[in-house]
């Protein structure tokens, strides 16, 4: 099957994503403090923009979990709980729902990858970290230098790819953020890159295209905090 490759390929290198069929448009949500937008609004419906704070040097995942924007994994299960993840070495947080597996580092960045099996033969999220089955959600929180110098001028070409829904280029205080949303059968994926001369933040939320996953989507985006 052609896979869907998310933006963070072009930037990074990571994530590919597969599947069929056609799938409704859902927008990314805008974060950071005092954006000025170059290339028009994107949202979420419900979801406020994130304030960009920064974080203090405190234990990388939080001891206590708390409640976000209700999700549900499975129409079983009850509202969804969160913990914290925070990451030193490039001060940016994100909170994940507590039944998610908290995998290995990634190898091409510092970070975390955070994984909960759907039990949905098809949905598939391509497996770019090969570190997990295909039917696995995913949520990669990393931080890499940029190296590769990528720059505004670089990034506010919308990539000529068809399961694209949703591509944002945004200024923000500390540089840029790139919002990018795929869609393609049973798979949405939601892509946030902040970037600047100095690294690069990228947060990846792949999941199935049903209401209960976009949620709990909707609610890590929200709780993403960059800087």
């Amino acid at each position: 099957m052609k896979s869907i490759t998310l933006l963070a390929v072009c930037i990074l290198g990571t994530m590919a994503l597969a599947g069929c069929g056609a799938a409704g448009p859902v927008s990314a949500t805008p974060t950071g403090n005092g954006n000025s937008h170059i290339s028009g609004q994107a949202h979420i419906s419900g979801v406020s923009p994130t304030t960009s704070t920064s974080s203090s040097n405190s234990s990388s995942i939080s001891s206590s979990p708390s409640q976000l924007t209700p999700g549900t994994t499975s129409t079983s299960q009850s509202a969804t709980m969160y913990l914290t993840y925070h990451n030193p070495l490039y001060n940016f947080s994100v909170s994940y729902p507590t039944t998610w597996t908290e995998s290995p580092r990634p190898n091409d960045g510092d970070g975390r990858l955070f994984t909960f099996d759907t039990h949905i033969p098809t949905f598939s999220n391509g497996g770019g970290y090969e570190l997990y089955p295909k039917y696995d959600a995913v949520i990669a929180a990393i931080g890499v230098y940029n190296v590769t110098n990528f720059t505004f001028d670089q990034a506010k070409n919308r990539p000529q790819n068809p399961n694209i829904t949703s591509y944002h280029v945004v200024k923000v205080s500390n540089g840029y953020e790139v919002q990018e949303t795929q869609t393609k059968g049973d798979t949405i994926a939601y892509s946030l890159v902040f970037f600047n001369a100095t690294y690069q933040k990228h947060l990846q939320v792949v999941v199935p295209n049903t209401a209960p996953y976009r949620k709990i989507a909707r609610a890590v985006l929200q709780s993403y905090k960059p800087f």
